[in-house]
């Protein structure tokens, strides 16, 4: 499931700026070296993601996600997991509230719009489970309980609330990458929602990127296909079959590597 998480924060992450690769993130894992903060934060997205199924769905859990995802250098500054005690405004850099493209609720209004939300995520609500989850988005994003850092924990929200609600069995819907390819009608279509409250623009956006990106994987047939191709070159042979007669394929040289060398350790280590 790995890769379908990093392919996640790494479009979460790119929406908000940064510019790490999947290659980038590949070489720190294997290198231990200390990730530069771009790399940082696809990592602790990562990290929040394989957290987020802890608790239910909540201000304890939405905290716990945002010290997370704003563990890295850039965010130790902005009070990470802590909901905003000051106002805070969208703008374009150096503007003023005057001037700021948004304005969200001053930090007062916080704990009940936060109680209200709360009570939103967790009620069978007369709508269907995609329209109550776009909704739930654009409230959050709306509110903006931190001083900074709020779209990834808002995306991530988006595909936590489809496995809270069984309609996942993980996280696997990678949605941020639709988002990132259009990310200015994204903002556009939230940016309606809290100025003039038409919800529709970006209802609309997220229902067909649910529909896109639960279309992008590979179908039955064509993992067949590819199965028998990597069977015929000597990459993979059939192994025993499955409780239900299914195939399995095994790739013998690469395990046998792997346990060889893993043997060899062992026996260092008794010696």
């Amino acid at each position: 499931m790995r890769p379908y998480l990093l392919r996640e924060a790494l479009s979460s992450t790119r929406i908000e700026g940064t510019r790490a690769t999947m290659a980038e993130v590949f070489e720190v894992d294997a290198s231990g070296e200390t990730p530069n903060p771009d790399v940082e934060e696809v990592v602790a997205y990562i990290d929040a993601l394989e957290w987020v199924d802890s608790l239910p769905l909540g201000t304890r859990l939405m905290r716990g996600m945002h010290r997370r995802l704003m563990a890295g250098v850039r965010g130790r500054g902005h009070t990470p997991g802590e909901l905003r005690a000051t106002q805070n405004w969208i703008g374009a850099p150096g503007s003023a509230i005057e001037t700021a493209n948004f304005v969200p609720p001053p930090p007062q209004e916080l704990p009940a719009l936060l109680t209200d939300w709360e009570r939103f995520a967790n009620e069978d609500a007369e709508m269907p489970l995609l329209i109550q989850n776009a909704l739930l988005h654009s409230q959050f994003e709306t509110i903006h309980p931190f001083l900074d850092g709020n779209g990834r924990p808002g995306r991530l929200l988006l595909v936590f609330f489809m496995v809270s609600r069984h309609r996942l069995p993980a996280p696997l819907l990678y949605l941020s990458a639709y988002l990132e390819r259009d990310r200015q009608r994204y903002y556009d279509a939230l940016q309606s929602v809290q100025e003039i409250g038409d919800v529709m623009p970006w209802i609309e956006m997220f229902l067909t990127a649910v529909e896109t990106q639960a279309s992008d994987g590979v179908s039955r047939p064509t993992a067949v296909r590819l199965l028998r191709q990597l069977e015929e070159r000597g990459v993979l042979s059939e192994g025993r079959s499955g409780l239900r007669g299914q195939r399995r394929y095994v790739a013998r040289e690469l395990m046998a590597t792997v346990a060889g060398e893993w043997e060899g350790r062992a026996g260092g280590r008794v010696a």
